[in-house]
């Protein structure tokens, strides 16, 4: 509208001195909307880098055909599946033209590839418009840090909800409850599992108990546990010497893979079937004891394995409760049993003191007889 002479547009945000470039372009060439690339040396970059700092908010840049072509070639490098008839545009014009316009957090610029300058008014204009999506672009990090505030504040409700289960943990029963609210809070963060736990792992004999909520392929989902040989698959082979390592791991299963691993599993635990055409992205956090672990339909980003680590950090302290109780359970057991033994001894050592006793108190003239016993109820 305004006949300006722009054949391409964008800008550049998070800047960084000779750090990768992040541009959104526009272009009637088929190049992509979005590019990230490394720093490169050109005439361009450096007169970026000393604008910012120097302070200068404009300048132009003007190459002829050759400093147009090899700035051209570097930068289309980073820009792959490109038609070869837009880098055939970019490198035939005879050279190009371009002012750029910067502020504190977006940089804008135009370009024409005739090569003619623009004009003092045309680049005035250009910067109002950059005033514009500075004001704009300051409202989108604005709106992105509530966003990321609002998520976090997410996050920690789901985490607090797994703390206290884990908390109001009274008995080693409990611990499948704690990690079927863990299942439950991992999809609401729409990180979805196939199924998600805790293990043991048994050194000497190489076994690991499980405690896990599994999904169905119907959706449904169900608290199982048991005992697996750590063993027999590479996967199972891994898991136990990244244990040892104390070590991530993320193994993938998919296809034929599925079926052989789960062919081992089945037989010891009843895992639910699993579709042989799905992908099975697997993430396991080591800690002293065991590990916690978590089976999803999609692989991870780094945002989503930050949240699951934070999960699993939680669920380390849930697992240290667990085996703090068990082993409460165990000492109990082990003092009801030798209550139960001791008033079992003080019976028989009473009744063998009745024995002793006759049955009927002897009868003589002249003389009364009473007697009283009282057994021993300490020894």
């Amino acid at each position: 509208h305004l006949k300006i002479n722009v054949d391409h547009a964008g800008f550049v945000v998070d800047y960084t001195p000779k750090g990768d470039w992040h541009f959104w372009i526009a272009d009637e060439q088929d190049i992509p909307s979005k590019i990230t690339h490394p720093y490169f040396e050109s005439v361009w970059a450096n007169q970026f880098n000393e604008a910012k700092e120097k302070g200068i908010d404009l300048f132009t840049t003007n190459l002829n055909f050759e400093e147009k072509n090899k700035f051209y070639n570097e930068l289309l490098s980073y820009v792959p599946g490109l038609p070869e008839a837009s880098k055939d545009f970019y490198l035939n014009c005879p050279g190009l033209a371009a002012t750029t316009v910067l502020f504190d957090n977006v940089s804008l610029y135009i370009e024409n590839f005739s090569g003619i300058p623009y004009s003092d008014e045309e680049n005035n204009t250009l910067m109002r418009f950059g005033k514009v999506f500075q004001q704009t672009y300051t409202r989108f990090l604005d709106l992105q840090k509530a966003e990321e505030q609002a998520r976090e504040a997410q996050i920690e409700a789901t985490l607090e909800r797994v703390r206290s289960k884990a908390l109001a943990m009274y008995n080693t029963n409990d611990l499948s409850q704690t990690v079927s609210t863990f299942f439950k809070e991992l999809k609401s963060l729409n990180v979805l599992p196939w199924r998600c736990g805790v293990g043991q792992i048994n050194e000497k004999t190489k076994t690991t108990f499980l405690t896990t909520t599994s999904n169905t392929i119907n959706g449904e989902s169900f608290e199982v546990s048991g005992t697996l040989q750590q063993e027999g698959h590479p996967v199972l082979d891994d898991i136990f010497e990244h244990w040892k390592m104390q070590k991530e791991y993320y193994p993938v299963l998919h296809g034929d893979d599925i079926r052989k691993y789960y062919a081992i599993i089945k037989p010891q635990i009843a895992y639910p079937k699993y579709p042989l055409d799905a992908v099975q992205y697997g993430h396991f956090i080591f800690v002293k004891e065991g590990f916690v672990f978590a089976w999803t339909e999609n692989k991870l980003s780094e945002e989503e394995l930050g949240i699951f680590r934070r999960f699993a950090s939680v669920l380390s302290l849930t697992y240290r409760r667990y085996l703090d109780l068990n082993e409460a359970e165990e000492q109990n057991r082990i003092i009801q049993a030798d209550n139960e033994r001791k008033t079992k001894e003080l019976e028989e050592a009473r009744q063998l003191q009745l024995s002793m006793l006759p049955k009927k108190l002897p009868k003589l003239p002249n003389l009364d007889i009473a007697v009283y016993m009282k057994t021993a109820t300490e020894v």
